[in-house]
């Protein structure tokens, strides 16, 4: 099977009657585009749009996906901000869906970061039975749960991002594999996958860097031909489709991934929280390399209303603290520190997104004592036990991890 049209240099020459070279990094404007960036901020300045949100890469992504037309980015621009007011999304990230199966049923991970930086997004559609949840009555959800990971999917690129090197694209692989026709044979089923697809491409422009879209079969090109048409060409120049065939897909993903970036069933070596990935690996004839063994890492169930308190000792003044854990399918509230002094943590308390990606971090412990690394699941209203998977360190000076 063909894949889609990819394109490795990093410009290339647009129409000669518009005299504007596109940069195909999305953080480089030309000097044009820099002109229009001022005017795109004058015109919406009654949004009174700050942080994030009134950057000079922020106004490009709009003025790009609408083709340097500055009057249509600027209607994208408004009609997106007054969506995100109608649907909260700026609080988004602490919604919990009403049915429990939701993040189960509709598996989405970031399973690391690419050679250039952007997050890898694991969408696991093979196993997203979307008929089902349609005709259960859970369709919005569904849709919700979509609109969630993206924004954390913006948050998380936010968090990557140094002021000499700003991250804002992600590379999205779809596994296709054994895609159903009694998927395509419902329309609700249909309209609730091409609301999703409008959604992403009215509110977060330009953030796909390539997608790469495995173990396609007839099934998916017949679905594929009905999202088309909701696709922007930019979209579609960057949609890369293989057969089922590893020895096709698995060279793409390894050109631009490390291979401890990705799960066992894409050819690497990192965790995954996607169940229906862990049961399969066992069965993937591939060669890996070498990994960190799984008795480093520690499981344990977090009941509602009830938080859990891990204390290290430290001795040695500036130690390391070091962490990496996930929690399967809901998030959890983390912090960090140091005996008395909870009141000034070295990690501020935060929900953080670990049933999307893995969450790593360290701090410098400058005093001995003992830290205490918090997790908390009091929060939850609608009483959620969270799995948590985790691996602490103490390192000190001139130690090796």
């Amino acid at each position: 099977m063909d894949h889609g049209k990819t394109c490795d240099n990093d410009y290339d020459q647009d129409q000669p009657n518009k005299g504007v070279i596109i940069a195909r990094c999305v953080n480089v404007a030309t000097t044009e585009e820099v002109n229009l960036i001022k005017e795109l901020r004058s015109n919406v300045s009654d949004l009174d749009l700050s942080g994030d949100f009134d950057t000079d890469t922020f106004y490009l992504r709009w003025i790009r996906a609408r083709e340097w037309q500055l009057n249509r980015a600027e209607e994208m621009l408004r009609k997106s901000i007054q969506w995100r007011k109608e649907n909260d999304i700026n609080c988004i990230r602490k919604w919990e869906p009403e049915c429990a199966s939701v993040p189960v049923d509709y598996p989405i991970e970031i399973s690391g970061f690419d050679k250039i930086g952007c997050p890898v997004v694991i969408i696991a559609f093979c196993h997203w039975d979307v008929r089902k949840g349609v005709e259960a009555g859970h369709a919005q959800e569904m849709i919700r749960h979509i609109d969630q990971a993206l924004e954390i999917f913006e948050i998380t690129m936010k968090q990557r991002s140094t002021p000499d090197k700003p991250v804002t694209q992600i590379s999205l692989i779809f596994d296709m594999y054994n895609l159903s026709f009694w998927q395509l044979a419902s329309m609700k089923t249909i309209e609730t996958i091409l609301e999703v697809v409008r959604r992403y491409e009215a509110n977060h422009p330009e953030i796909l860097h390539k997608a790469y879209v495995v173990n396609a079969s007839r099934i998916f090109n017949m679905l594929f031909n009905i999202v088309k048409p909701f696709l922007s060409p930019r979209t579609l120049d960057k949609v890369n489709i293989y057969s089922a065939q590893q020895s096709q897909w698995m060279p793409a993903l390894m050109k631009d991934i490390e291979q401890d970036q990705l799960p066992k069933y894409f050819g690497g070596t990192a965790y995954t929280a996607i169940k229906a990935y862990q049961d399969q690996e066992n069965s993937i004839k591939i060669r890996f390399g070498p990994q960190v063994p799984e008795h480093k890492f520690t499981t344990i169930n977090i009941n509602p209303e009830e938080k859990v308190l891990l204390t290290f000792d430290v001795n040695v003044p500036n130690t390391k603290l070091v962490w990496d854990f996930r929690t399967d399918y809901y998030d959890i509230e983390f912090s960090v520190y140091k005996e008395n002094l909870q009141n000034e943590p070295e990690v501020p308390y935060d929900r953080v997104s670990s049933q999307m990606l893995a969450i790593k971090g360290e701090i410098n412990c400058k005093t001995p004592g003992q830290y205490i690394a918090e997790f908390n699941n009091t929060y939850s209203e609608i009483r959620r036990a969270k799995t948590l998977r985790y691996n602490f360190k103490v390192v000190e000076p001139n130690s090796k991890k």
